[in-house]
């Protein structure tokens, strides 16, 4: 559950904020209705007041859009918001919306219901020919060679303890470091573009995709890092790549063990996860110019310490 101290901090994000202002911007007309998706604290809501929306439907769940009234009659437009504290899966609206503007993801974009609501209000909520917010995530996925891995596993024996059963164990599960960003410099290899989501059609579907290189240097592998680049509109875009300072993290999927990799050895992973964020799979496959090759299949269902329990047929 998010604060308000989270929201201010993402507000704050000055890469983030004035793509979605710029988008807005772009799209908003004088007249138009506009529906804010997980408006949080209503601020692009009152964004969209100031570029014209007659009204604006902001809707979130969370008991932090009690303070958006505050914060629209402090911005003298409290008559044009109508604040929603609902479910954007179950809500109707008593009008199309000439713009929809939706910022409902965690790390990743596919994050718990996500899709699943962008689908909704797409298919709802958008008037014809009407403008959705964002257009495109595309997900990317890099080796990392850096301290992350030790920051995600820990060690695999502190103060004469075996902690090898809890590191198996950690080398299943995906890791997010909420404090730091991860540097450029930890990477191995170039970002590929594994998947993309195309907000035009995308329903709440898994996530799948495959990326391979061909190693310029040598170094040990540690796991796969993985973000996203968001596409609002044709102009208005932004990144959580290694080294920018965002208030999104990266996604560390661990190796269950270093691989030292060498110039001209072929990595190939495929990727998969659930449009709810979980679970993830990811397999590796290394083939060395010399050696034998490594191959790993590993799931964060093997890092759970209860396995998930099947649903009651009713």
């Amino acid at each position: 559950m998010y604060h308000l101290n989270d929201y201010a901090r993402m507000i704050a994000d000055a890469g983030r904020t004035g793509a979605y202002a710029k988008a807005l911007e772009e799209c908003v007309r004088p007249g138009h209705v506009v529906c804010d998706i997980g408006s949080g604290t209503g601020f692009f809501a009152v964004l969209a007041c100031r570029f014209g929306a007659r009204r604006v439907y902001a809707i979130e769940m969370n008991e932090v859009i009690e303070s958006g009234p505050e914060l629209a009659q402090a911005n003298g437009c409290a008559d044009r918001i109508v604040f929603l504290r609902e479910d954007a899966l179950t809500i109707e609206l008593p009008e199309r919306a000439d713009v929809v503007v939706a910022d409902v993801r965690g790390a990743l974009p596919v994050a718990k219901g996500a899709l699943a609501i962008l689908a909704r209000a797409r298919e709802r909520f958008l008037a014809k020919g009407g403008a959705f917010i964002p257009q495109r995530d595309d997900l990317f996925v890099a080796i990392v060679c850096g301290d992350v891995h030790t920051r995600a596993l820990g060690p695999a024996r502190a103060f004469d303890v075996d902690l090898s059963a809890m590191h198996d164990r950690l080398a299943n599960t995906v890791y997010r470091d909420t404090k730091r960003t991860t540097s450029a410099a930890d990477l191995l290899t170039e970002g590929v573009c594994f998947a993309s989501i195309d907000y035009a059609k995308a329903g709440a579907e898994p996530i799948k995709g495959r990326a391979s290189w061909t190693m310029k240097r040598a170094d040990v592998g540690y796991g796969l890092l993985v973000w996203f680049d968001a596409t609002l509109t044709a102009t208005a875009r932004y990144s959580t790549a290694p080294g920018i300072q965002t208030v999104y993290s990266q996604t560390f999927l661990p190796w269950s063990r270093p691989i030292k990799l060498e110039i001209g050895d072929s990595v190939e992973v495929d990727l998969r996860v659930q449009p709810e964020g979980a679970p993830w799979s990811w397999s590796t496959a290394v083939t060395p110019v010399s050696g034998a090759p490594v191959r790993l299949r590993q799931s964060s269902l093997l890092g759970a310490i209860s396995p998930p329990q099947p649903r009651e047929r009713r």
